[in-house]
């Protein structure tokens, strides 16, 4: 399987191979987190955006959530995670709650 790392500094996603060669680098603001789905998909938290952005597992942008996402308006945070389902879980410690997508 890929290694995944967000860089915050460098405003970076990098994905390494087994072989800890690095085989493609996403350009991302504020990179805090990363979560990967069953399907390769890749969940970038965005600290300074504030917003989660979705790629494909070749690191084509195909959505963001947030700030403003309905009812579950994100406030602040910095780590994502996702569940065995694909329901992403948000902590958002503005808000003082854990926003979940499905």
């Amino acid at each position: 399987g890929n290694l995944y790392v967000a860089d915050y500094c460098l405003n970076q996603v990098l994905v390494f191979n087994s072989s800890a060669a690095v085989t493609n680098r996403i350009s991302v603001n504020g990179a805090s987190d990363v979560a990967i789905d069953h399907d390769n998909n890749i969940y970038v938290a965005t600290f300074r955006e504030k917003v989660v952005k979705k790629f494909d597992k070749n690191g084509t942008f195909a959505y963001q959530l947030g700030p403003m996402a309905g009812e579950k308006n994100l406030g602040g945070f910095r780590f994502i995670d996702i569940d065995p389902f694909g329901d992403l879980y948000v902590p958002d410690y503005v808000n003082s709650r854990i926003a979940v997508f499905d």
